[in-house]
């Protein structure tokens, strides 16, 4: 018999809640038996729940600093100065530009955006991007999902007589920059109710206050930056999410429908899956081999003809990052097979390595040998490697990477997952002490995969009305998981791989 590889949690629901939550909101005992298993006890928290709608939205200037922000940027509205829109590569990245440059665009602005390229300047601001936006006369610099860890470029700003208003949502690391404005949820003395909003969530919310209405025309880009950037998908998350979603479907960019007939998507069939698995990865995609800026265009276009023109290119952009993930990955897993015992913390790299795919092959690690995982690209000529790091349930990369500041002259990020940048030479004290930090941590099960499983159910049971109510509980994703459904004494008739390689 097949042994799995992974631990299997079957959740049983309290039955008495269940059926109450079955009668008062009229629902089969299926639909309810999974609200029950996701904690809701109440049946109006419940009834929030599945009617989510604009009451989940909270006020914008409840964010540290945001009334700070928009008073600047009104100001240099107002006066006509230059402001540049400093945003980042990846597709949280690419919408959060996009969002706060038509934002101010709206608003009559002089208004620029500059996205780094990973490869020659790296992750976050720099003080040569600055520089040179000083000598075309920009006064106001706002980034978007990027700048917590901007301490010296926040110095820089300042000592170039440039307002720096700093928007991110990433774990704030001790020093907080001295920028004009930081608004980020995370702070610790800021009080807004969502921590855990995406960079482009938080772009959302500053263009709510500057354009004192909620700005529903962005409701795409915003759905498509917090699905991608994998936040929680709970309270104005989810709203967002599920209000981006319809507006996706009822309408798209000339960019975004070029890229969807691409992939052979109807409008009808837009789900949080398509932003996943179809728009994400390819925005992703042009800044992971080289600049960001095809993926802006896209969404910024408003020709039809250049919509399809720049879809064609990101699409094969992807399937080249899909090419050299692959060969990738089976070199680091060939790295991973040499260990004599694989160790607590994988970290493996290798010299010329894409550093702008070296975050799905962590994953791919993790998903293989369930260890946190980090993907090293060395480079000999400058003695420094840059790094993706991903981690497993119980173990906080943010909080472990933290412990190990003295190899670390740059890393942010979150519990799941992190970049960095160290010298090749402290590789191997990073994977001691992260290795001894997993192994204080991590109790014995924690090593294993755990899957939960949130119904059990009859063959009976599963209609077309079921499957309906539980659809009600999208959008599914990181806070709120597809549920797991296990049939239960059930026998296949039959099992085939599927696929155009015959290899799922």
């Amino acid at each position: 018999m097949l042994q799995s590889k992974a631990r299997w949690k079957v959740l049983k629901a309290d039955e008495s809640i269940v059926n109450v939550l079955s009668k008062q909101l009229n629902i089969s005992k299926l639909a309810s038996r999974f609200l029950a298993q996701r904690g809701f006890a109440d049946v109006e928290e419940a009834r929030r729940f599945l009617q989510t709608d604009e009451t989940a939205v909270h006020d914008a200037y409840l964010l540290k600093d945001m009334e700070k922000a928009v008073s600047r940027i009104r100001e240099a509205i107002a006066s006509n100065e230059n402001i540049l829109v400093f945003g980042d590569y990846d597709a949280d990245g690419v919408t959060s530009t996009s969002l706060m440059y038509l934002t101010l665009r709206e608003l009559g602005a002089n208004v620029g955006y500059y996205v780094p390229n990973r490869f020659t300047e790296g992750y976050g601001p720099n003080e040569q991007a600055f520089r040179h936006a000083k000598e075309e006369d920009v006064s106001v610099i706002i980034t978007v999902d990027t700048g917590i860890s901007a301490v010296h470029e926040a110095e820089v700003a300042r000592e170039l007589g440039i307002d720096l208003i700093i928007t991110d949502h990433h774990e704030p690391p001790p020093i907080i920059p001295d920028a004009y404005a930081v608004v980020n949820p995370k702070q610790e003395d800021c009080h807004y109710p969502n921590a855990n909003l995406a960079g482009v969530g938080v772009a959302f919310k500053v263009a709510h206050a500057l354009l004192e209405r909620f700005p529903e025309e962005f409701l795409d880009l915003v759905a498509m930056g917090t699905i991608a950037d994998l936040v929680p998908l709970k309270g104005e998350n989810r709203y967002l999410a599920k209000a981006g979603i319809q507006a996706l479907m009822e309408k798209q960019r000339p960019g975004i429908k070029a890229l969807l007939d691409q992939c052979g998507i109807q409008a009808q069939d837009i789900t949080e899956e398509t932003v996943g698995f179809a728009i994400g990865p390819r925005l992703n995609a042009a800044g992971r081999l080289d600049s960001a800026d095809p993926a802006i265009q896209l969404i910024l276009s408003e020709d039809e003809h250049d919509g399809i023109e720049l879809a064609l290119i990101i699409d094969d952009l992807n399937k080249e990052r899909q090419q050299i993930v692959n060969d990738m990955a089976k070199e680091a897993e060939d790295q991973v097979e040499n260990y004599d015992d694989i160790p607590p913390v994988i970290i493996v790299g290798q010299e010329g390595w894409n550093a702008g795919v070296i975050g799905i092959v962590a994953s791919r690690l993790v998903e293989k040998y369930y260890r946190p995982t980090i993907v090293l690209s060395l480079d000999s000529s400058t003695g420094l490697a840059k790094g993706s790091a991903r981690s497993i349930e119980g173990f906080d990369m943010f909080q472990s990477l933290s412990q190990c500041r003295q190899w670390l002259p740059h890393f942010g990020g979150h519990p799941m997952a992190a970049g960095l940048t160290m010298k090749i030479e402290h590789i191997e004290r990073l994977q001691e002490k992260l290795s001894e930090i997993a192994l204080e941590t991590l109790s014995e099960e924690e090593w294993q995969r755990s899957i939960s499983v949130d119904l059990t159910v009859q063959l009976e049971e599963v209609s077309i009305h079921s499957i309906g109510e539980l659809q009600q509980m999208s959008p599914f994703g990181v806070g709120n998981p597809a549920p797991k459904v296990m049939l239960d004494q059930v026998e296949f008739t039959s099992v085939k791989k599927i696929g155009a390689m015959e290899d799922h």
